[in-house]
C-alpha cells in the first residue's frame, strides 16, 4: 500500500468537510440590523396626542400629530414633518427638512436619539435632555391578521334556542 496516496485523500476530505461546516453555519437566519428594525410605523401617545413616525428603508421619515378625543377617535390633525434619518454608533440621528409642528420636529434642526431598546416592535429612545420616549410599531401586517381572524368561521352543528320565554307557565317554543 502506498501512503502518498492515503494522506493527500484524508486533508481532502478533512478540507471537504471545514467547508460544509461554514457552508451549514452560513445558513442560519440572518440577525436584522439596527436599521432594519428600525423601518416601519412608529406611534407614541401623549396626553390625547397621537404622533405618527413613518421611517423608510431609503433613510426618510414622516412624522403627524393627530389628536383624539375622549373617546380616543381621532378627530383632528395639528400638522406634520419630514426629514432623513440613519442610525450610527448607537444613536438615530434625525434631520428635519420640513415641519409645521415646530414644538415637536424644529424646521432645518438635526436632533440626536440614544437607542436605549430597539426590537420588532418597541423603540426607545432617549434625547440629549436625558427624557426618554417610548414607540410602539404598528403594521398594515398585523392590521391585516386581525381582520383575516375575524373573518374565520368556525363550523357548526345545529342549534336549538327556546324562544321567547317570559314565565315559567308560557309553552316552550324554539327555533
Amino acid at each position: 500500500m502506498n501512503l502518498n496516496h492515503v494522506i493527500p485523500s484524508r486533508q481532502f476530505l478533512g478540507l471537504l468537510l471545514l467547508g460544509i461546516s461554514f457552508f451549514l453555519t452560513g445558513c442560519g437566519e440572518k440577525e436584522k440590523s439596527q436599521n432594519d428594525m428600525a423601518v416601519g410605523n412608529w406611534t407614541q401617545m401623549r396626553n390625547r396626542a397621537y404622533i405618527l413616525l413613518i421611517t423608510n428603508p431609503k433613510g426618510e421619515w414622516d412624522s403627524s400629530v393627530r389628536i383624539a378625543d375622549a373617546t380616543s377617535k381621532i378627530v383632528a390633525s395639528k400638522g406634520s414633518a419630514k426629514g432623513n434619518w440613519y442610525i450610527e454608533k448607537n444613536q438615530m440621528i434625525f434631520t428635519v427638512t420640513a415641519s409645521d409642528i415646530e414644538t415637536i420636529w424644529q424646521k432645518n434642526s438635526t436632533t440626536f436619539f440614544d437607542i436605549v431598546e430597539l426590537t420588532e416592535t418597541v423603540l426607545q429612545l432617549k434625547d440629549e435632555e436625558g427624557r426618554l420616549s417610548v414607540w410602539k410599531q404598528t403594521s398594515s401586517q398585523q392590521a391585516a391578521a386581525s381582520e383575516e381572524a375575524a373573518e374565520q368561521f368556525i363550523p357548526m352543528g345545529p342549534v336549538v334556542v327556546n324562544l321567547n320565554k317570559n314565565r315559567s307557565s308560557d309553552k316552550d317554543r324554539y327555533l
